[in-house]
């Protein structure tokens, strides 16, 4: 999910370290989400802590231009 680390963090490593992280995020029981476009690339991309104490954070939203 490189668009995350493309439009929030521009200094951060992307590709296999982003995808790890965000394995990390569903392994430990948070959810990791993106938006294809109309050609099949990712248009956007969220992902959330898991649930504690009966909430979750949404972060890491991002999205590309139209």
């Amino acid at each position: 999910m490189d668009i995350q680390v493309q439009t929030l963090s521009p200094t951060m490593p992307c590709e296999w370290m982003s995808a790890a992280r965000l394995r990390r995020t569903q392994q430990r029981g948070g959810a990791v989400r993106f938006v294809r476009d109309p050609q099949g690339g990712c248009a956007g991309g969220a992902s959330c802590s898991p649930p504690a104490e009966d909430t979750a954070e949404l972060s890491g939203v991002g999205t590309r231009p139209a």
